[in-house]
């Protein structure tokens, strides 16, 4: 789906479809869908280590699963805070997309594509699908290369898209999806080249 985008109407019906959601988080992990090929982890994610994802299984179930949701994006920015740690960031968009998660968070390489991994890797060890979404975010001055999650609602049976780097990690008119993948390696290759799709948003 090279140049997809939400419409502003779009991107706030999903924004507001999150924050309407009344299902908790229990009842939420009960009615995930048994199979789902967005669990599964792939040759970046697969390295997470368990110390991680057992952090996922400690956040109260009983909260709304978008508050669920919250705290577990919460963990993924606890790692890599840069008023905690010495933080590594890279405008290389290969190291941000083809570094495994166990070197992320070793080098505390922080980055839109290394969030989102971090992110599915952890809500994925509790059974909940999670796409990974590889594009741009374009706004009035300029486009750059950006990336971000779309995470499955069973009450609304269907994927709706968070943003880590987002002020309440809010999806706009202003990002241009250009593909969703389980993992990363999926953009390996010259067919992903992201210089080359680039040229082709506008």
């Amino acid at each position: 789906m090279p140049g997809a985008h939400y419409s502003k109407l779009k991107s706030e019906k999903l924004n507001i479809q999150i924050r309407s959601s009344t299902i908790t988080a229990e009842r939420a992990l009960k009615l995930m869908p048994k199979k789902n090929r967005f669990v599964a982890l792939g040759k970046y994610s697969i390295s997470c280590p368990l110390w991680f994802t057992k952090r996922f299984k400690k956040i109260n179930r009983r909260q709304l699963y978008s508050w669920f949701l919250a705290e577990a994006f919460g963990l993924v920015l606890a790692e890599l805070d840069r008023k905690k740690y010495k933080v590594i960031s890279t405008r290389n968009w290969r190291r941000s997309r083809f570094t495994p998660a166990k070197d992320i968070l070793k080098k505390r390489l922080r980055t839109c594509g290394t969030m989102a991994l971090l992110t599915a890797a952890g809500l994925r060890s509790l059974g909940i699908p999670v796409k990974l979404i590889h594009g741009y975010f374009k706004d009035p001055k300029e486009k750059f290369r950006h990336a971000w999650n779309e995470v499955y609602f069973p009450d609304a049976k269907k994927f709706l898209p968070l943003d880590i780097t987002r002020l309440n990690y809010a999806i706009t008119d202003q990002h241009i999806k250009i593909k969703e993948c389980v993992d990363w390696e999926e953009l390996e290759g010259k067919e992903w080249d992201v210089a080359k799709k680039y040229k082709k948003v506008k």
